[in-house]
């Protein structure tokens, strides 16, 4: 039976054709296993652009990707507790081994936090420097079994890992706490060095050759593999935590919920600048940015804003009151 809420925080989203979000009851707690998920169409009519189902888990992480399920480019999903949720006509449900912390096959190294599509392959990252690969027909392969952080690990040096992403199934970066930065190259997984020691927290796939991530403290870094990561000219450091970044038309876009800078960002030509988009009020504490089909999408728990690349708007969520 469907709890009586009408309030949700959005906390995941990516976006495609359509806007796919998780969200969860305002009043539930961070990992309450309970996540309804929305899709939104705004090409469609009034009465018909959004669309909503439930889920008992946590959704951490959204990517869209093809399987033997589908030919076509899906949405995917991963709970805390290691569960990949593959959105179709009818629901296929798969776990990754020996993850999560409630899981009977638990091992607890710690919650999985994020799943990216890369080419054909599904690869997903966790809490205690857990990374892993999809192999055919729902076989998950953890890629540096030695490296993955049992409870017994002191916190100064356990490591919280929330994103991964790469160029292709054979160049994955997974990036995390105090300046970690991993690589899996096609067969092995190693640590590159880092020029800051703030949580890093994104990363974005320009090209094979240009890998941006941002993090804490305002860190925005570029470079690959072979020639390393810097720290972006023009950026300077700050207590603005960048959450997420996508780029349009050439553009990078962050978006920092708290701090200095904070807001909706744009980062272009060696210059960070403050995002106006006329709206009133400005979309407050963002937490995620994406972009697709040439139009760009921010999100703040309680607000969603597009923008085609001219002009600005504000997107009614159904039962928030609308923001004016």
């Amino acid at each position: 039976m469907q709890p009586p809420f009408t309030q949700y925080d959005l906390t995941r989203a990516k976006a495609s054709g359509a806007l796919g979000i998780a969200s969860s009851p305002q009043e539930h707690d961070t990992f309450a296993p309970f996540t309804r998920f929305w899709w939104y169409f705004h090409q469609n009519p009034d009465d018909q652009k959004w669309y909503n189902f439930s889920y008992d888990v946590c959704v951490q992480g959204i990517t869209r990707g093809k399987s033997e399920f589908a030919p076509d480019d899906k949405y995917i999903m991963i709970s805390a507790e290691g569960d990949v949720i593959y959105v179709l006509d009818k629901d296929v449900f798969e776990h990754i081994p020996e993850t999560g912390l409630q899981a009977a096959d638990s091992r607890r190294f710690g919650r999985m936090q994020d799943i990216q599509a890369v080419g054909d392959t599904l690869f997903a990252c966790g809490d205690g420097r857990q990374f892993y690969k999809r192999e055919m027909r729902g076989a998950w392969q953890c890629l540096a079994p030695d490296l993955r952080q049992p409870p017994s690990v002191p916190r100064s040096d356990y490591r919280i890992m929330p994103r991964i992403n790469g160029p292709n199934e054979n160049e994955i970066y997974a990036v995390g706490q105090r300046g970690s930065i991993y690589f899996w190259n096609g067969k092995t997984v190693t640590k590159l060095d880092c020029p800051v020691n703030s949580t890093l927290i994104d990363i974005h796939v320009e090209r094979d050759d240009v890998i941006w991530i941002c993090g804490g403290d305002a860190t925005l870094l570029k470079g690959n593999h072979k020639t390393g990561f810097h720290v972006c000219p023009g950026v300077g450091r700050g207590t603005g935590l960048f959450q997420r970044m996508t780029m349009l038309e050439g553009v990078l876009y962050l978006v920092a919920s708290a701090g200095n800078p904070g807001g909706l960002m744009k980062y272009y030509n060696n210059r960070l600048a403050r995002v106006v988009t006329g709206l009133q009020p400005e979309i407050r504490n963002p937490h995620f940015v994406d972009s697709s089909h040439g139009v760009l999408w921010a999100m703040s728990l309680k607000d969603i804003v597009r923008f085609d690349g001219n002009t600005w708007e504000r997107i009614d969520f159904p039962g928030h009151p609308p923001i004016r």
